[in-house]
């Protein structure tokens, strides 16, 4: 459906027009009509109606969202954006929706203690022999934290630190509650076992500073100073460090996990899960706690590189390498094998462990080098002089080089070091992880209260002496549950979700089906079993498939979707685009092209995302033949049918529902005039690849009912977690100003993913370049930003205290949520459950506002927030966390397959941003649902 033409959701209709194009009308001036109401109202989708009848719901769900609106702070005193403050909490918090008591796993911390040494420490080894020139490591040089922990307990030993009174964090920084250690540096000599002799070691101390933990209480009774991060530091590695110290436990974070033969579980892929906890300080509005959480992370086992390279070029057979491997089977083996530590096997008694920087070009047969008297040899010949005959000299070697001096090794010496924590998971290995870990609420519960005895910390002497005290039971606390939203469909006109959080599709049709002007059908499927009779066949299938679009209100063709074959072991942009030209011709314009895959397959869906969103630029909606009851007996079809109803609708320009009552009302403060939501997420890469960029994504609502969304892709630096906004922003709001005439007069601006220690980061860098886009926009434009922090990497878990008042499996109902208490003493935050428990316990989503110029109430923003949750379009559940958020996930994930994918054809060398880039002809719809 084209918004400037016919009248997307009710703007064109309700507001005036003024102008096109890049400039903002009227000389380039970002201004709108003078035409009112379009807020107010739907209008008549394409252009038909009354703007303000198109809002109006039935007089029930008018009537439930006055009673869920009666006498709440809907609305406060818009805050001022001061540089490095963060928005503090306007009331007393929300007070909507009936009281529920609740369990947080958070436990009462108790510290007498008054201050805390902080000591800086540096670990050098000492070498017999002075290292070359030039072959001297640059910068610090972390060490294993395994080595560390051993090297700081030998010294802790023979130079009689007293037992209890230190507490090390594994890396660089030691905490005592006295000051027994040197003010200045003062070094330690110290010798540990290596492979083939002791090792020596210089560890360095220096006081860094005294910390004042009183200054915990100061911020939790007046916060009239920012969050002291150091004595957080000091009392998490005090609690931590006795478990921590154990043999057997690995750190990552604030989480610790614990190699055990008997809770451990195997894997597939070379891997096995080991579980732990998560312990973490919180300072709240009850006072300190500490948070603890069960989790588990997946770790690899010892096993041959030979293995692991066969896994990732996917061939069983060694001798099939031996004939020749394609480049992107190369690709793909480089991409396993780079990061990992690995120890060579070849010299008994004298093996070393290396770090992969890399994979050779040629051949260990074929890879050539100058050796020390001049000699020119392959790694093959070297190696038979030297340790005998490679078995597999085809295959390349790998780059385990450290400064100047080349070094390779050929993987069949080469195993991989047990204990390594794998951070990038299969399918598969994913499936084994959630099906485990998924405990019950009352099993996860249980669970965490084990983990505070193995924690040790109630018995612990080092937590004695810094005077922590931790209690031993759960938080009581008070949440509430929030009333749920009435939905606008076209039929019915109101309709109550329930408490549930889920609904079904039977009778509903769409508040706005949207227009197939033309489609195709590729077939990726064996042709003989696609193409069979009846249901299970793909006639049946796409018979079903336009019963089902129309009954949902869906404009598509009188004709069937042209229809074109591939092969799956082929780049599908062949087929696909004879597919396209097809249609083109036989209907003149093409929305959409649906994709039958064979099998679940993650890197040909890619291929075939690359093909639609870069290439072709054209919407997809891939199905998988199984799933789908294509070539087998189908199995609930008409829920899967259903299912891609609703993603097709959005895809062409459609809107599936909205919520019932008038704007102003069911979006309390912003919806009084226009305003528009953001969503801005990054993915980050998960391999050990430091080359591989991060991506981000900016989402933007398009219509009242913020049913339709436009996006931005953004290539970022390796792991970068904060997005250079300024020129999408503009984009997005050009966009907005170009489909409705008008430019938004309120900002509201979800983003995920920063964590708590980046707040202020992001305060300065992200909200500072809205700011700068608007006014680059316009030099008077200044609309209030209200931008909201959604985290889900948290451990906070809710578990009710009644066991009536939960759902069937024992979860918070959608709707609980928790504003004091756990909260910061004065921090604009809150803890929401919004959806409904499928799988394991609920975890809530964590919102914290740190700008609020809008001048929200707590009620307000909780109230939008979790009505919002109801709208995400590609189910008829509310779902965890607010759709904005959700939708750049969505399509910052489509961002990173276009750049796998061009890791995966050789195009590496491409620039990150045009690898990563969106067809134009599409960037401005819903492609990524």
């Amino acid at each position: 459906m084209n918004g400037d033409t016919e009248g997307h959701n009710g703007y064109s209709n309700g507001y005036g027009r003024s102008g096109r194009g890049d400039r903002f009308g009227g000389g380039g001036r970002f201004r709108g009509g003078e035409g009112g109401g379009g807020f107010m109202g739907r209008g008549g989708g394409r252009g038909r109606g009354n703007p303000e009848q198109g809002w109006q719901s039935s007089e029930a769900g008018m009537a439930a969202i006055t009673r869920a609106l009666e006498n709440l702070q809907l609305a406060a005193t818009p805050q001022q954006t001061v540089p490095g403050v963060l928005a503090k909490r306007p009331d007393s918090g929300g007070s909507s929706g009936r009281r529920m008591a609740l369990f947080a796993n958070h436990f009462i911390v108790n510290c007498s203690a008054t201050q805390a040494f902080h000591y800086d420490l540096e670990i050098k080894p000492i070498f017999d022999n002075p290292l070359p020139d030039g072959m001297e490591p640059s910068g610090p040089q972390l060490l294993p934290i395994t080595l560390c922990k051993e090297i700081v307990t030998k010294c802790a030993q023979e130079n009689c630190w007293p037992e209890g009174k230190y507490a090390f964090d594994g890396k660089k920084n030691v905490f005592t509650p006295e000051e027994f250690l040197a003010k200045g540096k003062q070094e330690f000599e110290v010798m540990v076992p290596g492979n083939r002799k002791e090792r020596k070691f210089r560890v360095t101390t220096q006081l860094a500073s005294i910390i004042n933990l009183m200054d915990l209480c100061r911020y939790i009774k007046q916060s009239d100073i920012v969050l002291p991060q150091d004595c957080i530091q000091a009392l998490e590695v005090a609690l931590r460090f006795g478990a921590s110290m154990m043999p057997n436990c690995f750190s990552a974070g604030r989480s610790l996990y614990f190699d055990d033969r008997v809770s451990n579980k195997s894997l597939p892929g070379g891997a096995e899960l080991w579980l732990g906890y998560h312990q973490s300080v919180k300072p709240c509005q009850m006072g300190l706690t500490l948070n603890i959480d069960t989790t588990a992370g997946a770790f690899l086992t010892k096993r041959c590189l030979v293995d692991v390279m066969m896994e990732a070029a996917g061939v069983r057979d060694i001798h099939q390498m031996a004939r020749g491997m394609s480049d992107q089977q190369i690709r793909k083996m480089k991409k396993a094998v780079c990061g990992l530590m690995v120890i060579t096997t070849h010299r008994e008694g004298r093996n070393q462990k290396r770090k992969v920087k890399g994979l050779t070009k040629g051949a260990a047969r074929d890879l050539m080098f100058q050796s020390q008297d001049g000699k020119s040899q392959s790694v093959a010949q070297y190696w038979e002089s030297a340790y005998g005959p490679l078995k597999l000299d085809f295959l390349p070697c790998l780059d385990v080089s450290r400064g100047p001096k080349i070094n390779y090794l050929p993987p069949e010496v080469c195993e991989v070091v047990p204990g390594q924590r794998q951070t990038k998971l299969t399918d598969m290995q994913t499936r084994e992880i959630i099906t485990f870990a998924a405990k019950k609420p009352h099993e996860r519960k249980a669970g965490i209260e084990r983990a505070l005895g193995q924690s040790g910390i109630t018995r612990d002497g080092v937590t004695r002496n810094f005077g922590i005290d931790v209690q031993n039971r759960m938080v009581e606390l008070e949440g509430r549950v929030l009333p749920q939203p009435h939905l606008e469909y076209t039929r019915p006109g109101s309709l109550d979700t329930g408490t549930r959080g889920a609904w079904n599709l039977e009778g509903i049709q769409f508040l706005e089906g949207g227009t197939i002007k033309g489609w195709g059908i590729v077939n990726f499927e064996r042709e003989d079993r696609a193409m069979g009779p009846g249901e299970s066949g793909l006639r049946g299938f796409v018979d079903g498939l336009r019963s089902t679009l129309k009954d949902l209100g869906l404009t598509i063709p009188e004709e069937p979707p042209v229809l074109t074959h591939g092969n799956p072991r082929q780049n599908p942009v062949g087929p696909m685009e004879a597919c396209l030209r097809q249609a083109e011709n036989q209907f003149g314009e093409v929305t959409i092209l649906l994709v039958l895959l064979p099998f679940t397959d993650s890197g040909f869906y890619r291929a075939v995302k690359h093909a639609g969103n870069s290439t072709l630029g054209i919407p997809t909606q891939c199905f998988v033949a199984s799933k789908a009851g294509i070539g087998c007996q189908p199995r609930g079809r008409l829920q899967y049918l259903a299912n891609l109803g609703m993603k097709i609708n959005h895809k062409v320009g459609g809107v599936n529902t909205q919520l019932a009552g008038k704007v102003q009302d069911v979006f309390p403060v912003v919806g009084n005039q226009p305003f528009i939501v953001f969503g801005a997420d990054v993915t980050h890469p998960t391999g050990f690849d430091e080359r591989e960029p991060s991506v981000a994504a900016l989402v933007a609502s398009m219509d009242p009912a913020i049913g339709q969304y436009a996006t931005r892709i953004i290539v970022q630096g390796h792991r970068q977690e904060l997005i250079d906004m300024k020129e999408p922003v503009k984009d997005l709001l050009k966009c907005f100003y170009q489909r409705c005439g008008l430019k938004p007069e309120r900002i509201v601006f979800y983003r995920d993913g920063v964590s708590e220690g980046q707040f202020q980061q992001c305060l300065h860098h992200e909200y500072s370049q809205i700011r700068q886009a608007c006014q680059e926009l316009e030099e008077n434009y200044r609309p209030p930003i209200s931008f909201i922090v959604v985290q889900k990497r948290h451990h906070t878990r809710l578990f009710p205290q009644n066991s009536r008042e939960g759902d069937r499996n024992g979860n918070v109902v959608p709707g609980t949520i928790v504003d004091s208490g756990i909260v910061g003493p004065k921090d604009f935050e809150f803890f929401l459950n919004s959806q409904a428990g499928i799988q394991g316990t609920n975890k809530p989503a964590h919102y914290r506002v740190l700008v609020d110029e809008n001048g929200f109430g707590s009620d307000g923003i909780q109230l939008m927030t979790y009505w919002m949750c109801f709208l995400y379009c590609r189910c008829t559940r509310s779902v965890s966390y607010a759709p904005p958020a959700y939708y750049a996930h969505l399509a910052a994930m489509q961002g990173k397959l276009l750049i796998q994918e061009s890791s995966s054809d050789g195009t590496e060398s491409i620039d990150g941003q045009e690898r990563a880039k969106i067809n134009a002809k599409i960037e401005n719809s819903m492609f990524f649902v």
